[in-house]
Protein backbone atom coordinates (compact mmCIF):
# COMPACT_ATOMS: atom_id res chain seq x y z
CA UNK A 1 0.00 0.00 0.00
CA UNK A 2 1.17 3.59 -0.59
CA UNK A 3 1.19 6.34 2.02
CA UNK A 4 -1.28 9.16 1.50
CA UNK A 5 0.72 12.40 1.58
CA UNK A 6 2.33 12.83 5.04
CA UNK A 7 -0.67 11.39 6.90
CA UNK A 8 -0.82 8.07 8.76
CA UNK A 9 -3.14 6.58 6.10
CA UNK A 10 -2.11 4.09 3.39
CA UNK A 11 -4.13 3.37 0.25
CA UNK A 12 -4.68 0.60 -2.24
CA UNK A 13 -7.34 0.53 -4.97
CA UNK A 14 -9.11 -2.77 -5.70
CA UNK A 15 -10.79 -2.81 -9.10
CA UNK A 16 -13.83 -4.88 -8.10
CA UNK A 17 -17.53 -4.08 -7.72
CA UNK A 18 -18.36 -7.02 -5.41
CA UNK A 19 -17.66 -7.65 -1.73
CA UNK A 20 -13.94 -8.18 -1.16
CA UNK A 21 -12.22 -10.02 1.70
CA UNK A 22 -9.36 -8.06 3.29
CA UNK A 23 -6.64 -8.64 5.90
CA UNK A 24 -4.24 -5.83 6.82
CA UNK A 25 -0.82 -6.91 8.14
CA UNK A 26 2.60 -5.59 9.07
CA UNK A 27 4.42 -7.46 6.29
CA UNK A 28 4.01 -10.73 8.24
CA UNK A 29 5.83 -9.26 11.26
CA UNK A 30 3.31 -10.45 13.81
CA UNK A 31 0.45 -7.94 13.57
CA UNK A 32 -2.62 -8.26 11.40
CA UNK A 33 -6.30 -7.46 11.37
CA UNK A 34 -9.05 -10.03 11.45
CA UNK A 35 -10.90 -11.15 8.33
CA UNK A 36 -12.59 -8.02 6.98
CA UNK A 37 -15.04 -7.37 4.16
CA UNK A 38 -15.82 -4.25 2.15
CA UNK A 39 -17.98 -3.36 -0.85
CA UNK A 40 -17.26 0.41 -1.01
CA UNK A 41 -14.40 2.82 -0.30
CA UNK A 42 -13.48 2.74 3.37
CA UNK A 43 -11.07 3.90 6.08
CA UNK A 44 -10.02 1.22 8.56
CA UNK A 45 -8.55 2.16 11.97
CA UNK A 46 -6.62 -0.79 13.43
CA UNK A 47 -6.47 0.84 16.90
CA UNK A 48 -10.21 0.39 17.44
CA UNK A 49 -11.03 -2.18 14.69
CA UNK A 50 -13.49 0.17 13.02
CA UNK A 51 -14.42 0.96 9.41
CA UNK A 52 -15.26 4.55 8.50
CA UNK A 53 -16.98 5.76 5.33
CA UNK A 54 -15.11 9.07 5.59
CA UNK A 55 -11.64 9.90 6.91
CA UNK A 56 -11.98 10.10 10.74
CA UNK A 57 -8.83 12.16 11.39
CA UNK A 58 -5.28 13.04 10.32
CA UNK A 59 -6.63 13.13 6.79
CA UNK A 60 -4.46 13.42 3.66
CA UNK A 61 -3.89 17.00 2.59
CA UNK A 62 -4.84 18.50 5.94
CA UNK A 63 -2.42 21.03 7.39
CA UNK A 64 -2.60 21.41 11.17
CA UNK A 65 -2.80 24.97 12.47
CA UNK A 66 -0.06 24.28 15.01
CA UNK A 67 0.39 23.70 18.73
CA UNK A 68 1.03 26.13 21.55
CA UNK A 69 3.37 25.01 24.32
CA UNK A 70 3.32 26.55 27.80
CA UNK A 71 5.89 26.54 30.60
CA UNK A 72 5.10 27.51 34.22
CA UNK A 73 7.94 29.77 35.34
CA UNK A 74 6.27 30.41 38.70
CA UNK A 75 7.85 27.15 39.86
CA UNK A 76 11.41 27.84 38.63
CA UNK A 77 11.67 31.65 38.37
CA UNK A 78 14.08 31.46 35.45
CA UNK A 79 15.39 34.71 34.05
CA UNK A 80 14.99 33.70 30.39
CA UNK A 81 12.70 30.81 29.42
CA UNK A 82 13.77 29.15 26.17
CA UNK A 83 12.16 26.38 24.12
CA UNK A 84 14.31 23.99 22.08
CA UNK A 85 12.37 21.79 19.65
CA UNK A 86 13.10 19.09 17.06
CA UNK A 87 11.59 15.98 15.45
CA UNK A 88 8.37 17.86 14.70
CA UNK A 89 5.58 16.28 12.64
CA UNK A 90 4.05 16.53 10.12
CA UNK A 91 5.87 19.80 9.38
CA UNK A 92 9.62 19.57 9.96
CA UNK A 93 10.89 22.44 12.12
CA UNK A 94 14.06 22.78 14.17
CA UNK A 95 16.16 25.37 15.94
CA UNK A 96 19.66 25.69 17.38
CA UNK A 97 20.38 25.35 21.09
CA UNK A 98 19.08 26.78 23.37
CA UNK A 99 16.16 27.42 21.03
CA UNK A 100 13.72 30.33 20.96
CA UNK A 101 12.71 32.72 23.72
CA UNK A 102 9.22 32.09 25.10
CA UNK A 103 6.95 34.99 26.07
CA UNK A 104 4.53 35.75 28.91
CA UNK A 105 2.23 38.44 27.46
CA UNK A 106 -0.35 38.40 30.28
CA UNK A 107 2.20 38.23 33.10
CA UNK A 108 0.73 35.18 34.85
CA UNK A 109 4.00 33.22 34.86
CA UNK A 110 2.99 30.87 32.04
CA UNK A 111 5.38 31.35 29.10
CA UNK A 112 4.23 30.20 25.66
CA UNK A 113 5.39 29.59 22.11
CA UNK A 114 3.46 28.38 19.04
CA UNK A 115 4.87 25.88 16.52
CA UNK A 116 2.97 26.56 13.29
CA UNK A 117 1.77 23.54 11.29
CA UNK A 118 2.98 21.07 13.94
CA UNK A 119 1.03 18.31 15.69
CA UNK A 120 3.79 16.63 17.74
CA UNK A 121 7.35 17.56 18.77
CA UNK A 122 10.28 16.78 21.04
CA UNK A 123 11.06 19.76 23.28
CA UNK A 124 13.40 20.93 26.04
CA UNK A 125 12.77 23.95 28.28
CA UNK A 126 15.78 25.80 29.70
CA UNK A 127 16.96 28.98 31.40
CA UNK A 128 18.74 30.21 28.27
CA UNK A 129 20.58 26.88 28.13
CA UNK A 130 21.10 25.93 31.79
CA UNK A 131 19.48 24.52 33.82
CA UNK A 132 17.19 22.54 31.56
CA UNK A 133 14.45 19.93 31.60
CA UNK A 134 14.81 16.40 30.26
CA UNK A 135 13.95 15.58 26.65
CA UNK A 136 10.14 15.78 26.41
CA UNK A 137 7.52 14.78 23.85
CA UNK A 138 4.19 16.51 23.26
CA UNK A 139 1.23 16.18 20.87
CA UNK A 140 -1.25 19.05 20.76
CA UNK A 141 -1.21 22.09 23.02
CA UNK A 142 0.69 21.31 26.21
CA UNK A 143 1.25 22.83 29.65
CA UNK A 144 4.44 21.93 31.50
CA UNK A 145 4.73 22.37 35.27
CA UNK A 146 7.46 19.97 36.44
CA UNK A 147 5.67 17.45 34.20
CA UNK A 148 2.90 17.71 31.62
CA UNK A 149 -0.41 18.77 33.16
CA UNK A 150 -3.90 18.85 31.71
CA UNK A 151 -4.49 22.47 32.64
CA UNK A 152 -2.59 25.26 34.42
CA UNK A 153 -2.08 24.66 38.13
CA UNK A 154 -2.94 28.32 38.85
CA UNK A 155 -6.46 27.90 37.49
CA UNK A 156 -7.59 31.42 38.40
CA UNK A 157 -5.23 32.81 35.76
CA UNK A 158 -6.91 30.46 33.29
CA UNK A 159 -10.18 32.38 33.91
CA UNK A 160 -11.70 29.83 36.25
CA UNK A 161 -13.49 31.60 39.09
CA UNK A 162 -13.27 30.64 42.76
CA UNK A 163 -16.63 28.85 42.84
CA UNK A 164 -15.63 26.75 39.82
CA UNK A 165 -12.30 25.97 41.48
CA UNK A 166 -14.07 24.70 44.61
CA UNK A 167 -16.41 22.55 42.49
CA UNK A 168 -13.48 21.02 40.61
CA UNK A 169 -11.70 20.19 43.86
CA UNK A 170 -14.89 18.57 45.16
CA UNK A 171 -15.34 16.34 42.19
CA UNK A 172 -12.40 15.55 39.89
CA UNK A 173 -8.64 15.54 40.11
CA UNK A 174 -6.82 15.63 36.79
CA UNK A 175 -6.01 12.37 34.96
CA UNK A 176 -2.57 10.96 35.69
CA UNK A 177 -0.03 10.14 34.48
CA UNK A 178 -0.41 12.42 31.49
CA UNK A 179 1.16 11.62 29.06
CA UNK A 180 0.53 7.90 29.72
CA UNK A 181 1.83 4.68 28.20
CA UNK A 182 -0.63 1.93 29.15
CA UNK A 183 -2.95 3.08 31.93
CA UNK A 184 -4.41 6.40 32.99
CA UNK A 185 -6.22 6.98 36.29
CA UNK A 186 -8.80 9.40 37.65
CA UNK A 187 -9.27 10.21 41.32
CA UNK A 188 -12.89 11.16 41.98
CA UNK A 189 -13.82 12.72 45.30
CA UNK A 190 -17.25 11.11 45.28
CA UNK A 191 -17.65 7.74 46.96
CA UNK A 192 -19.92 5.27 45.17
CA UNK A 193 -19.90 7.48 42.08
CA UNK A 194 -21.30 6.51 38.69
CA UNK A 195 -19.12 7.95 35.94
CA UNK A 196 -19.45 8.06 32.16
CA UNK A 197 -16.15 8.25 30.30
CA UNK A 198 -15.57 8.80 26.60
CA UNK A 199 -12.41 9.25 24.53
CA UNK A 200 -12.47 11.21 21.28
CA UNK A 201 -9.84 11.89 18.66
CA UNK A 202 -8.94 15.51 17.87
CA UNK A 203 -11.57 15.52 15.11
CA UNK A 204 -14.33 14.71 17.60
CA UNK A 205 -14.92 11.08 16.60
CA UNK A 206 -15.77 8.87 19.60
CA UNK A 207 -13.22 6.07 19.96
CA UNK A 208 -14.37 4.72 23.33
CA UNK A 209 -17.30 5.18 25.69
CA UNK A 210 -18.17 3.35 28.88
CA UNK A 211 -19.96 3.49 32.24
CA UNK A 212 -17.95 3.04 35.45
CA UNK A 213 -18.79 2.75 39.12
CA UNK A 214 -16.19 3.87 41.64
CA UNK A 215 -16.56 2.71 45.23
CA UNK A 216 -13.13 3.92 46.36
CA UNK A 217 -12.81 7.17 44.38
CA UNK A 218 -10.49 5.73 41.74
CA UNK A 219 -11.02 4.74 38.11
CA UNK A 220 -8.33 3.11 35.98
CA UNK A 221 -8.40 3.01 32.16
CA UNK A 222 -6.23 1.06 29.73
CA UNK A 223 -7.47 2.32 26.34
CA UNK A 224 -6.08 0.81 23.15
CA UNK A 225 -4.92 3.94 21.36
CA UNK A 226 -2.20 4.96 18.96
CA UNK A 227 0.39 7.51 20.08
CA UNK A 228 -1.03 11.01 19.99
CA UNK A 229 -3.40 13.49 21.61
CA UNK A 230 -7.02 12.73 22.55
CA UNK A 231 -9.96 14.26 24.39
CA UNK A 232 -11.23 12.59 27.57
CA UNK A 233 -14.77 13.51 28.62
CA UNK A 234 -15.82 12.75 32.20
CA UNK A 235 -19.42 13.02 33.36
CA UNK A 236 -20.58 12.45 36.94
CA UNK A 237 -23.85 13.21 38.69
CA UNK A 238 -22.38 16.54 39.76
CA UNK A 239 -20.55 17.85 36.71
CA UNK A 240 -19.03 17.38 33.25
CA UNK A 241 -15.33 17.94 32.49
CA UNK A 242 -13.08 17.67 29.45
CA UNK A 243 -9.35 16.91 29.50
CA UNK A 244 -6.67 16.58 26.87
CA UNK A 245 -4.67 13.36 27.30
CA UNK A 246 -1.60 12.11 25.44
CA UNK A 247 -0.72 8.48 24.65
CA UNK A 248 3.05 7.92 24.44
Amino acid sequence: MSQESTSSWYKYTIDESVEVGIVFNNKNNGQQSGDLFRTTDGWYDYSNSTWYDQCPGDCPGETPTGITIYYNNNSTNWGLVYLYYWNTTPVSLSTTWPGVAMSDPDGDGWYSYTLAGVECANVIFSNNGSPQTANLYVCGDGWYDNGWVSAPSNLKSAKVNENQMVEIEKTILFPYPNPFKDKIELMINECDADVNLSILDMKGSVLYSGEYHSSDGRISLAPSLKKGAYILNVRTKEAFYTYRIIKE
